[in-house]
């Protein structure tokens, strides 16, 4: 038997830690993720590892929320 609360719980998790990461971000520059894709994407910002890693963990966020969005669906079927 498969237990299906066991992915949803990893991908919780996962989504918990980038979180913990961005929010980081977001503090040590003072400003929101929304504000720093726009500023990134524009090239209005001075590129740096921590500047990639912010992008990468908000890429990462994204397919984990949809990730836990399938497995709540498939979880309803």
């Amino acid at each position: 038997m498969v237990n299906k609360g066991k992915p949803r719980k990893k991908i919780e998790y996962a989504l918990e830690q980038t979180h913990k990461i961005v929010k980081e971000f977001e503090k040590k520059y003072e400003m929101t993720s929304d504000e720093f894709l726009k500023r990134f994407q524009e090239g209005d910002l001075k590129e740096n590892g921590d500047l990639f890693e912010w992008w990468a963990e908000l890429k990462i966020a994204g397919e984990l929320e949809e990730n836990l969005r399938l497995v709540e669906k498939d979880k309803a079927k």
